[in-house]
């Protein structure tokens, strides 16, 4: 994954800064961004710290059974848009999308070797990856564990700088301080 985020240090667009497809972009991008943290911190609430100790069939596994990787696709995909890269995009959906999806398919066959008919019934009920909410359950009470929020806090505080870090590099290509080994005309 390493490569894939060093992209944007080497590359560019001929897209112009502040254009209406510039906008475009960063604001799905963003928005993407953004609900990709959020799924993944809500995701985190219920899971904690009880990974692989029971089965976790509420608040956003009631909906979808892989909500974190869903997430992380979500931020990766956004963070590509956001930087308006279209070949830190390509990355993303050559590598580590694939990628993914080869971790969901371990994880379940983890997950049934755990649970058994158990998670069968799960995997039947709830969609893999695309979110379906007729089946929403959540409790009135959640027990969460307080490392688990400091570790999302920290994970969602690097996150957020990716927004600031478009800015500097942007400035730093337009400036010659950064040097651009790939630009893609559009």
């Amino acid at each position: 994954m390493l490569p894939v985020v060093l992209i944007p240090f080497v590359s560019t667009t001929s897209i112009p800064d502040n254009s209406l497809l510039d906008l475009s972009l960063e604001s799905v991008g963003y928005v993407l961004l953004m609900a990709g943290v959020g799924l993944r911190l809500w995701s985190t609430l219920y899971i904690g710290s009880r990974k692989s100790q029971e089965l976790i069939r509420q608040g956003p596994y009631s909906i979808c059974r892989n909500p974190l990787y869903l997430g992380t696709s979500s931020i990766v995909i956004g963070v590509a848009l956001l930087f308006s890269n279209p070949i830190m995009l390509l990355a993303i959906l050559l590598l580590f999308l694939p990628a993914t999806f080869l971790a969901i398919k371990m994880e379940e066959h983890h997950l049934e070797e755990l649970f058994a008919e158990q998670y069968r019934d799960y995997r039947r009920q709830v969609p893999r990856l695309w979110p379906s909410f007729r089946r929403y359950v959540s409790p009135e009470r959640l027990e969460v564990s307080t490392r688990t929020i400091t570790k999302a806090a920290i994970d969602v505080s690097g996150i957020l700088l990716v927004p600031l870090a478009e800015d500097v590099i942007r400035f730093l290509h337009s400036h010659n301080w950064l040097p651009v080994l790939w630009m893609l005309r559009v």
